[in-house]
């Protein structure tokens, strides 16, 4: 197969229509389908099939160069990335908050340049981390990763073709295995790199690049058979049940993309005509979707989060048109005339990036969106403060008895539990300070008074049985004045079905080393719509737009807990334990949920208050029961 002999095959874009589909599908709703983030890992064994069939036919005509290959594909991929850059750049100065708005700048220099998978990797808490949902530029990862192999892949090529031709194929398996083997054994311990960076997806494109190989070496583009529409039909089984039953969890990458990259070979290396599988792929609809495919990709991020941050009610309907209509307008307005019609190509990356640096300039010069002056203090570093410095994990770890303010002989406030109570400790520490009194945060993330249950701390640090035993030892041996209770009561009612038994018994034995326990009820989370669910900033800018910012639900689940908490621990009858429901901060009453006051954002998260929240909670709920049972400390 020359690359001549190299002749379209429609099919090939039927395919990637599928995989563009099952990507924008899990983009609207992961719970649509599950396994939609695998059509990027169909793109790669395409992407690496064409490109090996490409360079490896001119390689046997003798027309290869180097300057060549790398200048079409510029022509094929930056001029509607620069436009989609461009256009995200524009976007984001009317939408954005900090940290987002701040990293898109940057974001962009890494999409144009093609590092973006690693300024990512480096940046991010991961493509499932809690930001992601805010990043309009997350997608291009994967085309940093392609142009990254495109750089790469021809040097390696070359030498074999010109002066080892029969080692070719060897090598490239070679190369498959070790990248596959890197990628199934980093992914426990490193699995943000196995996700976003090039030598643990390497075989993904190797997988294409093989095949290609292979046709290359036998001199033709297929391998039809009897059994090949039987083979095609398995590889859209294997592709269809990846997107219906492999989901995002700790297992993935892995060996886990070998299923739908498995299917797209058999589409590959088994088209045939005749076939209904190839029919149906090379239907005109099908191939038109795949023809701008990339351009849909490029577009339909940028749509979706747009959407999403202008408004809640964000219609389906309206962000495929729009996506729809862009990708065809980039096709046959930017795609198809810089890549085969346009003169003075040369001017077109200079005249690129002064566009893409005058649509910079309004979010590098504005400090924050000018629609979106209602929000106060949201573009600071005090609405993401959720009192990190009181993390009792690493202290704790030392041998340290955790977070001390005004460290004395004799512990006054003691608080204990996960990030829950944590995020009470500024407002706390102020208080002990102002007060002369001492006070330790044993807060640990993830960790609640319930690990001794072993059960209850699935999700929490590996050690979380130790360091809560820790910290109950020195609550038997310092006796504070008040012990601090906090936690997601409505996730850790969940963990055990003995989870009363175990938290009556808790309390019980704490009260028993304590003079007074405050035990607080899980503050009433925002109840937001399922898309937000890992976007709370994105969803305060969209209640602010729509202007519903005074009419935020709390979380029912939230509610329901706290009262079961409520009773549980009031049928205990202990005089010195303290049941305090923060619902009486934060709720007016309408039954609506404050999540700001006085410009100050209160939340952090759906159930995690900031700092400001803490402060302004305790003054309202807290500090009269704390004044009660520490007043016998203030005359040290």
């Amino acid at each position: 197969m020359t690359h001549k002999a190299l002749s379209y095959r429609p099919e090939i874009d039927g395919m990637r229509t599928l995989a563009v589909l099952a990507v924008m599908v899990f983009h609207l709703n992961h719970a649509w389908l599950q396994g939609g983030f695998l059509g990027v890992d169909v793109f790669f064994v395409i992407s690496g099939y064409l490109i090996t069939a490409i360079i490896g036919g001119q390689m046997q005509e003798g027309t290869f160069s180097f300057p060549g290959f790398w200048k079409r594909r510029i022509r094929r991929l930056y001029p509607a990335l620069i436009v989609v850059v461009a256009a995200a750049m524009l976007v984001g100065t009317f939408i954005l908050v900090q940290p987002e708005r701040g990293e898109l700048p940057r974001q962009a220099l890494a999409a144009i340049f093609s590092f973006q998978n690693i300024y990512l990797w480096d940046t991010t808490s991961g493509y499932w981390g809690t930001s992601a949902e805010n990043i309009l530029l997350l997608h291009t990862w994967s085309l940093s990763l392609e142009e990254q192999f495109y750089l790469i892949f021809p040097l390696i090529l070359f030498p074999l073709m010109r002066w080892g031709r029969r080692w070719t194929l060897p090598a490239m398996a070679g190369l498959f295995l070790a990248s596959f083997a890197w990628c199934v054994y980093a992914t426990p311990e490193w699995r943000n790199a196995s996700f976003y960076l090039l030598p643990a997806r390497m075989w993904e494109l190797l997988c294409g690049s093989l095949l290609a190989l292979y046709h290359l070496r036998k001199g033709g583009g297929r391998s039809s058979n009897v059994f090949a529409p039987w083979l095609q039909l398995a590889g859209v089984a294997l592709i269809g049940g990846s997107f219906l039953l492999i989901a995002n969890d700790e297992r993935f990458p892995g060996h886990l993309p070998l299923f739908p990259c498995a299917g797209a070979l058999l589409i590959l290396a088994f088209g045939n005509a005749s076939g209904p599988v190839s029919r149906l792929l090379s239907l005109k609809p099908v191939v038109y979707v795949g023809k701008i495919s990339y351009s849909l990709y490029l577009w339909h991020w940028v749509v979706i989060v747009s959407a999403r941050y202008i408004s809640l009610e964000a219609n389906t309907g309206w962000i495929l048109l729009t996506t729809f209509l862009l990708a065809m307008a980039s096709y046959h307005w930017v795609e198809t005339p810089f890549r085969y019609g346009l003169k003075r190509q040369r001017l077109v990356l200079p005249l690129a990036g002064g566009a893409v640096a005058a649509c910079a300039l309004p979010i590098l010069m504005l400090p924050s969106s000018p629609l979106l002056t209602d929000l106060g203090n949201i573009n600071t570093k005090a609405a993401r403060d959720v009192g990190r410095k009181f993390e009792a994990k690493k202290a704790m770890r030392k041998g340290d008895a955790g977070v001390w303010v005004n460290e004395d002989d004799k512990i006054d406030i003691y608080v204990m539990g996960s990030s829950h109570a944590r995020v009470w400790c500024p407002a706390i520490a102020d208080y002990a300070s102002e007060h002369g009194l001492s006070m330790v945060s044993t807060s640990v993330s993830s960790t609640g008074i319930l690990a001794l249950d072993g059960r209850s701390n699935a999700w929490g640090p590996p050690d979380g049985l130790e360091l809560h035993r820790q910290r109950i030892g020195r609550l038997q041996k310092e006796r504070p004045t008040l012990v601090f209770i906090a936690g997601r009561w409505s996730v850790e009612t969940r963990t055990s079905p003995e989870f009363f038994k175990i938290m009556t018994d808790q309390i019980r034995m704490i009260s028993q080393y304590a003079g007074h326990v405050i035990v607080l009820g899980e503050v009433p989370g925002v109840a937001m719509p399922p898309v937000y669910h890992r976007a709370f900033h994105k969803f305060v800018v969209a209640s602010a737009l729509s202007d519903e910012l005074d009419h935020v639900h709390p979380l029912e689940m939230a509610l329901e807990a706290n009262e079961r908490v409520r009773k549980e621990i009031e049928a205990m009858h202990l005089p010195n334990v303290i049941y305090i429901d923060p619902a009486g901060a934060f709720l007016d009453k309408e039954g609506y949920l404050s999540i700001y006051d006085e410009d100050r954002i209160l939340f952090l998260d759906d159930n995690h208050v900031t700092s400001a929240g803490a402060h302004f909670g305790f003054k309202r709920i807290l500090e009269e029961p704390f004044d009660r049972c520490l007043k016998a400390s203030w005359t040290k």
